[in-house]
């Protein structure tokens, strides 16, 4: 009996242990930083990060980052690679109740300037499929906040909202919704509707902003405006 209850009592012992190592336990990860920053809700901070904790970034995984890293001071409108080490904060550690980890720069794997700069603008349609707009109706026009990630203009007729997402020379559209004005020849804003929609990339030229579908086809470009 008493072999027995010493027997439990060393697994209890093993157990508690265990588990008070691994609540210590030191780890490293991979971190993506966005060059454009976001509104955060954080009395304390004005603008936060923009991160991804992945080997590989994915255009519509950005989050808001409210804690701070350790050793890193990043440069506005650059993109950045980095490795962290993370560590459990102890109670007396913490400078604030939400803060359970301490994040701290190991290394910068990769800095590069952030393509998707650009695209935080207002836009007004140049062309669909390379066929430069003749028309006296009203032109299409993007306004596009990355911060925010969401898009607000109008297509023709109609006003338009949705999300927008963008990682190197990539951009997707999603979730548009329109005004359901009974306009007439809605089939140019139709038309402009799909192209948005699909999987997009982009690049600049002088004073225009082109984007290309899957097929490396020019399908829409735009002018900047003042």
């Amino acid at each position: 009996m008493i072999r027995t209850v010493y027997i439990l009592f060393s697994a209890l012992c093993l157990m508690a242990c265990k588990n008070s190592i691994q609540s210590n336990t030191t780890t490293h990860n991979i971190l993506w930083i966005s060059g454009i920053t976001v509104n955060c809700d954080n009395n304390a901070l004005k603008h936060c990060l923009q991160i991804q904790d992945s080997e590989t970034p994915n255009i519509e995984k950005w989050m808001p980052w409210k804690d701070s890293i350790v050793d890193f001071n990043p440069e506005f409108g650059y993109m950045y690679k980095i490795k962290v080490k993370t560590k459990p904060l102890k109670k007396n550690e913490r400078l604030t109740h939400n803060e359970l980890v301490e994040y701290q720069l190991l290394d910068i794997l990769e800095k590069k300037q952030d393509p998707t700069i650009v695209l935080y603008d207002i836009w007004g349609l140049y062309s669909m499929n390379e066929e430069i707009l003749n028309t006296s109706s009203q032109r299409p026009r993007l306004e596009i906040n990355l911060s925010k990630h969401n898009v607000m203009g109008n297509a023709f007729c109609n006003q338009i909202s949705g999300s927008v997402y963008a990682l190197d020379n990539k951009v997707k559209f999603s979730k548009l919704a329109s005004t359901k004005r009974a306009c007439m020849n809605l089939e140019h804003e139709i038309k402009f509707l799909n192209l948005l929609e699909q999987d997009l990339t982009f690049k600049q030229e002088k004073n225009l902003m082109k984007f290309y579908d899957s097929d490396g086809k020019e399908v829409l470009a735009f002018k900047k405006l003042d």
